[in-house]
Formats: structure tokens, sequence, C-alpha cells
């Protein structure tokens, strides 16, 4: 019967991440950068009397000035400025393109930047007037202020696979020095055929290289895809001068290099080990040694790999409080790394255990192994739920921010994990005790660590699209949507206009009879769109596009100021006479950036501190509980 339980829950678990897999790869996401629109002066959308002699904009975020760009946009899409732009001093968060005198006339103003923190490249755009009115609906349409881009694909997956490789480089070097390696060195030293020691290190050692080689390729790999972004060239065409004036010039590049530094000198200390342990074997000796000078060596340059992937990510952009930020991901870093990295190693260390041991000796080196690592992976599991609170309060914030797409992926990550917890108390409490009564424990032990190993990897590869999205705090707003309803001529009118904030908006049009039930004769819907400002004409009748349903839509209706609009609606119907029915439209002039706050700096540090005296106590129990009745079995 429990054999039967663990099997649905493997097949559930393995289902759902397949699941997660076929969503990530069909449905794109949108998502948008991290160096968000905040406010620009003149004002978008506003209405000049005379012409700016500047354009300035300020961001979330500081921006890098030298791969950014402003244009001004006539209403044909010639471009009016001819300069680039430069930082405002003093304002790193800022960007100012010097402007020719512009004639009379709509404009719009596109905008390019990137993140000086993570390298993400952000546009948009919103549209400014000056003096003349507008009355026609073609040119340039003005977009919204918060127009998002879609991330290369190749990102989130770039971003997965170093993850990945990393967690595997210090989770395995981490599990060796703390659980494999003391037991190995001393099991063989008394019954533990040194064939089985050489196929754990060889094992381990593949591992190990294959990650750093991966790690390599998708490095090089996302400063390809961010170079690009940054240049609007194409990948292939970043080869060269760009991508190393990219690596040079700003803090991701900066940050690469370092990473660069460090994972060459894990390489180089990965390649002493490896010598010293072909050494050994050519002697008749056990290639399995402990070397703890290397081996600290290792994960400490590791660890420094893992702080230099925190500086330019999420983390590192949280304004105001980047210290505890840091802190805090770097040690969900640790911890992800100690469990679900060693779990990639003892996933393959537990083959040569279990075909070569003997019966006996292999349950009791197993009996001894599992409780040892499910101390570590408590005691990471700990971490990551106490860190994972402090970056959802950092990067959500409100429960009305997980319906962005980063709260979306924050959810399908949070369900996998607990999935992969499930496994793991699986195999501590049901197939663990039934290694010293049934031989075929050990090889129950290791599929099913294999499969939870498995269901780590996914949820690494959550973990890249989040780190490939705009936090779900910035990306959130308070919905400015309008919807509006009139009863005219035995008809029922509702139009929505969304987001209701100058710029492009989408106009759906509802319309039903007195029943709710679509109105079959309607023929045609057509919109007119005047504003109260009298430097803005009216917009000619538009013909609305059927949608589902009762609905008709008009994607991008200029909305181009904020103020008071009439929308004029005239239905036309095949077997009655027309029905006109007119909204008065209040748009809002709210930043997208509204709606977000920032996180206090106290509150940051006094989280962190809350952090270490919680997680302080639970280590301290879990030794206390596990370590006597550890040592009490190895003496056994």
């Amino acid at each position: 019967m429990v054999e039967s339980n663990i099997h649905r829950i493997r097949k559930a678990l393995s289902a759902g991440s397949l699941l997660f897999v076929f969503v990530m790869a069909v449905f794109p996401i949108v998502a948008a950068a991290h160096a968000s629109f905040v406010r620009s002066e003149p004002e978008a959308g506003s209405v000049l009397k005379t012409p700016p002699s500047a354009i300035t904009i300020w961001f979330a975020e500081p921006v890098d000035a030298r791969f950014s760009s402003i244009s001004v946009l006539d209403v044909d899409g010639t471009k009016m400025n001819t300069g680039g732009v430069t930082g405002l001093p003093g304002d790193p968060n800022a960007l100012i393109a010097m402007l020719p005198r512009l004639p009379d006339g709509q404009y719009t103003i596109a905008w390019k930047n990137i993140s000086a923190l993570d390298g993400h490249s952000y546009t948009g755009s919103f549209s400014l007037t000056i003096g003349v009115a507008v009355r026609s609906s073609g040119g340039v349409v003005p977009a919204s202020i918060s127009a998002p881009i879609i991330m290369n694909p190749a990102e989130p997956i770039l971003r997965w696979l170093m993850v990945l490789s990393l967690l595997a480089v210090f989770g395995g070097l981490a599990f060796e020095g703390t659980v494999w390696g003391p037991l190995l060195a001393a099991a063989g030293r008394d019954s533990v055929p040194a064939s089985t020691c050489d196929q754990v290190t060889l094992r381990t050692r593949a591992m190990l290289w294959s990650a750093v080689g991966l790690f390599a390729i998708a490095s090089v790999g996302l400063l390809m895809v961010q170079t690009a972004s940054a240049t609007g060239s194409s990948v292939l065409s970043t080869v060269g001068k760009p991508v190393w004036d990219f690596a040079l010039h700003t803090r991701w590049g900066q940050m690469w290099l370092l990473r660069a530094v460090f994972v060459v000198g894990l390489a180089l200390v990965l390649w002493r080990r490896g010598v010293r342990q072909k050494k050994l074997k050519s002697s008749g000796q056990s290639a399995l040694v402990l070397e703890t000078g290397w081996l600290s060596l290792g994960v400490l340059l590791s660890a420094g790999t893992l702080m230099a992937t925190s500086y330019v990510s999420h983390a590192g952009g949280a304004m105001g409080i980047e210290w505890p930020a840091l802190i805090n991901d770097l040690l969900h870093l640790v911890a992800a790394g100690v469990w679900v990295g060693g779990l990639f190693h003892f996933a393959i260390e537990c083959g040569p255990l279990n075909r070569e041991l003997a019966d006996g000796r292999k349950t009791s080196l197993l009996a001894i192994v599992v409780p040892r690592f499910s101390t570590v992976a408590i005691m990471s599991v700990a971490t990551l739920v106490v860190t994972g609170l402090f970056n959802s309060w950092v990067e959500v914030g409100r429960f009305q921010a997980l319906a962005t797409p980063y709260g979306s992926v924050l959810l399908a990550k949070v369900a996998l994990f607990v999935g992969l917890l499930s496994l793991g108390a699986i195999n501590l409490l049901r197939l663990s005790p039934q290694l010293a009564s049934s031989k075929s424990a050990g090889w129950k032990l290791t599929r099913s660590v294999r499969v939870e190993a498995t269901l780590g990897i996914i949820v690494l590869l959550a973990t890249g699209f989040l780190a490939s999205m705009q936090p779900a705090r910035q990306a959130f707003r308070e919905s400015h949507a309008l919807s509006l309803k009139q009863m005219v001529e035995n008809a029922q009118v509702n139009l929505t206009v969304d987001p209701g904030q100058p710029g492009s908006n989408r106009l759906v049009a509802s319309i039903k009879d007195r029943d709710g039930k679509p109105i079959p004769d309607t023929s045609q819907v057509t919109v007119t769109l005047i504003s109260d400002n009298s430097a803005i004409g009216s917009m000619d009748a538009v013909d609305m596009v059927r949608g589902q349903g009762s609905e008709y839509v008009l994607n991008n209706a200029p909305l181009t100021v904020a103020g008071k609009w009439q929308a004029t609606l005239i239905i036309s119907r095949s077997d009655a006479v027309d029905v006109r029915a007119t909204f008065e439209l209040d748009i809002t002039n709210a930043s997208p950036a509204a709606g977000s706050s920032t996180p206090s700096s106290r509150t940051a540090w006094l989280f962190v501190l809350g952090e270490v005296v919680s997680l302080g106590l639970v280590f301290r129990v879990v030794s206390l509980v596990k370590g006597r009745a550890r040592i009490r079995q190895w003496h056994v």
C-alpha cells in the first residue's frame, strides 16, 4: 500500500513538472525589464505652448547612458533629434536628450534603456503635443508609457543553465566535504573496496567538470544575449568589440568578468585535485582523498561566483536595501546549492554503492548517509523558507501582485518546491527505515533520489524565468481601467477603457439587450474620441472590430493626454434605428510604477537579523536532535 502511494506521488509530481515545462515552452511570457519609467520632464502626454529644449526621463533604477537612447518622432515617424543621450549629473536614474527647435505638432517620445544594475533592457514611449491641435488618428500612434518588451527566449534558459551548473559545483563540493567524504574515507579503510571509492570519485569528478563546462557555455551565451539586447543587434553580430565593450563598461559585464575569474580558479582547483587522485590510484591507493584545503578553496571560489551572480540579480537592484537583499540572496543560493546540488551528487553516487557493496554493508552505509544528508537538507530547507519570505517581501510586496507574470511563475516554483520537499520526506520517513529489512530498499531509495533531483532541476528552471522577469512589486500597479455603463434605446452598452492612462488604450464595447443577451442585428460600431483640452482635436470616427459574443474592440485608441475625454459610440442596427451612446472618460496620469513601494532599509535589516536569529535556533535544535542519533548510529 505504501509503495503504491509513493508511486502515485512520484507520477503526479512528474506530470506536474512536465506540465510546467510545457507551459514555459509553449506560452511565451511578456515581461518588461526592471529600469521602468517613473516620470518625465516635460510630463508624459502634456500639451505645450512652446517647444522644450530637452527631454529628461527618470527611471526606477540607475541606467547606462552608453547603451540607452531617446528618440523624438513626428507623426510620419521621422526622427527629429540627432544627438545622443547623457546621464543627468548627480542622478544615475535619469537620461536627458537635447532637442532642436520643434515645430508645432504631435510627437512620440520613444526611449530605450539598459539597467546599470542587472543589464536588462526596457523600452517604452509616450506622446507630447506642441501648439496645434491634432485632428487625425493617422501617423504614429502614441504607445503607453509601460509598453513591455518580450525578453529574448534564450535568456531564461541560459540563466537556468548557469544556476543549475553553479549549484551543482557548489553543492557537489559541499556534499563531498560534509557527507560522502568523511563517511566513505572512514569506510574505505575498513570494508568498502577501493574500486567502489574510485567509481564514486570518478562520477563526482565528471559531474563537477561537466557543470563547470556548462556554466562557461551558458555564461558566454548570456553575455552575447545581453549585449545584443543593449545594442539592438543580432546575437552573432556581437562577437568582438560590441561584447567586449559591454563587458568592460557595464556593471553587469564587470561582474561577468569577475565570475569568469572565479570559474577559472575553480577549474584549476578541480584540475589539481584530479592530478592528486590519479597519482593515488596509480600507486594502488584509493582515489578518494578528502583534502580539506583544496576542497575549502573550491567551495569559497564557487561561493564567490554565487555572490557575483547575486550582485547583478534582482537583489542587487533592490534600491535602498541592496546589502540586506544581497546577504539574503547569497544565503538563499548557498542553501539551494547544499540541498539541490547535493541531491545531484547523491543521485549519481548511489549507483556504485548499490552494485558493488554487500547487502549488509550497503544498507548500513546508506542508513547512515540518508539521516546525515537529511540533517543538512533540513537546515537548507529552513534557510530557503526564511530567505524566500524575504525575497517575496522585496520582489512581490502584496498578494495582489501575484497576478503578474512574475507572481504566477513564483507560485509555480513554490508548488514544485513543496513537491520536492514531499519526496525528501518520503525518502527519510518511508524508504530509509526499510533499508535494514529490505534488500531492494537501496535501489528504491536511489530511484526516489533521482526523481527528487530531477524535480530540483525543474524548480531551478522556474528560477531562471524569475531572474529574467520584472519583479512583481515593480510590475504591479493599481488598476486605473474605466468601466462605464449606459441604457440607450433598450440597448445596454458597457464600455471599458484599459489602462485608462494617457497613451495607447484598449476600448471594449459590449452591446446587449435589457435581458443581457447579445443584440443580433448589430451591424457596425464606430467610436469618436474628443478631448476637452482645446489644443487636442477630435479623432475621426473609427470602426471597432467584432470580438467575442457581444463585444467590439478598438486597440491603440490614442487618448494622448490626461484629463476629460468624450467617447461617442454609434451602434448601427439593420432592423432598428441606430443607437448613440456618449461616455465621459477621466484619463489619469498615473506612472506605471504606481502601486509599487520601496521597502524600508531599516525593516530590511531587521528582517535579516530575524533570519539569522531564527536560523540559529533551528540549526541548534536540529543539531541537538539529529547529531546524537547520528553519532550513536555510526558507532553501531
